[in-house]
């Protein structure tokens, strides 16, 4: 049982940045009908369990428990949805808990601080600039009253989203839905701007210096999503683009620079066709010990020229096409998997179906228009370059943006 709430980092404004986050904390504080014990003492009982996640799109929380037990999970969830009682003294100590979790996983991290400084710098008018957890200033200067205003304004039902997967009968599902949730009153949402980031046709570099056991290259695009793009196709070659260059262990990032060459530990593609404002294709690459991390980005801005031109060959495209398919089972796995599918679909604005439906129409995509997206897409214009540089013997983080 899950229910997604249509918020998250890219909703929040300057000087409120890593409040959808902290306030996921404070969600599993006292209610009125469970308090944080008891919610915890009656799942354990059951044999459930229970969790919750923010991204920059979204705030979704769940409960994994046997189908009898369903009904337990609607009443913790609309008791939360209404009634989450936002104590001072809860918030005191749970907001160190969240600037702890960024200390551990964010600033004594060289990687992910990388990334941060990697998106801050790509995303100069993107509410994706924020970081999901929030900058620390902010944490520092958050308030009670502004978890308050964040809980008032977003978490009502005519916000949320209902995913129930299982072995369950649709009218319990129902029927129950209707007895937890329709008596919480729907509120007016607030207006959401457009926010997708403005092409600058400029390149930007990052380059980060901290202590690190080892360098690391990331090399981002600007990219349109499924329904938002200019022309319907091109998330699709943009997917499949990914696919073959680094789709499979026979890629062109494997053969060339980690099995050919050997300059890189690793190197592959990346691209998400779904979100709620336009994304970056992704590039990242760890050098061989010994190999200066420049040889390596140029080599990897060697293949990605080589994609717009050379010939994508058949076999190429179909085991692309393989690698898709088997992807979309593999994702069917899980219970959990098959709900979070739903849930972060519908959640970003799109009907769940056509997520369901997107690796076929991948299928269809052409090597010309795999070859036509890398051409207008990977581009200097649209490139924002992170490189990562070890620094042993000093203490002290230095980071530096140029354009």
């Amino acid at each position: 049982v899950q229910v997604w709430y249509s918020v998250g980092s890219s909703d929040e404004p300057p000087g409120l940045t890593g409040i959808s986050h902290a306030l996921e904390h404070m969600m599993f504080k006292d209610a009125k009908r469970f308090t944080r014990q008891s919610r915890t003492d009656i799942l354990k009982d059951e044999g459930g369990r229970y969790n919750a996640f923010t991204s920059a799109d979204y705030t979704a929380y769940y409960e994994a428990l046997h189908r009898d037990k369903m009904e337990l999970a609607f009443d913790i969830e609309s008791d939360r949805m209404i009634n989450l009682q936002l104590r001072q003294e809860d918030f005191d100590k749970e907001i160190e808990v969240v600037k702890e979790e960024r200390r551990l996983r964010v600033s004594d991290r060289p990687h992910s601080k990388l990334y941060e400084e990697f998106y801050a710098s790509a995303f100069s008018n993107s509410p994706y600039r924020h970081p999901v957890i929030g900058w620390m200033d902010d944490l520092n200067n958050m308030t009670l009253d502004d978890l308050q205003y964040w809980y008032d304004k977003w978490y009502m039902p005519n916000n949320a989203l209902l995913v129930v997967a299982g072995d369950v009968e649709i009218d319990e599902v129902m029927q129950l839905a209707q007895k937890y949730f329709a008596p919480i009153p729907a509120r007016k949402l607030p207006e959401r701007k457009p926010h997708n980031q403005m092409l600058r046709h400029v390149e930007r570099n990052v380059k980060l210096t901290v202590p690190a056991k080892e360098p690391l290259l990331v090399i981002g695009y600007h990219a349109p999503v499924v329904g938002r793009a200019d022309v319907e196709w091109h998330p699709y070659a943009l997917w499949m683009l990914t696919q073959v260059l680094s789709g499979s262990s026979f890629a062109r990032l494997q053969t060339s620079l980690v099995r050919g060459s050997e300059l890189a530990r690793s190197a592959r593609a990346s691209y998400s066709p779904f979100s709620r404002y336009n994304s970056l294709f992704i590039f990242t690459a760890t050098p061989q010990h010994g190999v200066d991390i420049d040889a390596v980005r140029m080599s990897l801005l060697e293949e990605i020229e080589k994609i717009k031109t050379a010939e994508i060959s058949d076999k190429e495209m179909n085991l692309a096409i393989t690698r898709s398919r088997a992807y979309r089972v593999y994702k069917q796995d899980l219970i959990t998997e098959q709900a979070t599918h739903i849930g972060r679909a519908e959640t970003m604005g799109y009907d769940w179906e056509q997520g369901q439906d997107f690796v076929e129409g991948a299928q269809k995509v052409t090597a010309e228009q795999v070859r036509q997206v890398a051409r207008q897409y990977l581009t200097a214009g649209r490139r924002t370059t992170a490189i990562l540089v070890p620094q042993e013997s000093t203490p002290t983080a230095t980071a530096a943006g140029g354009q």
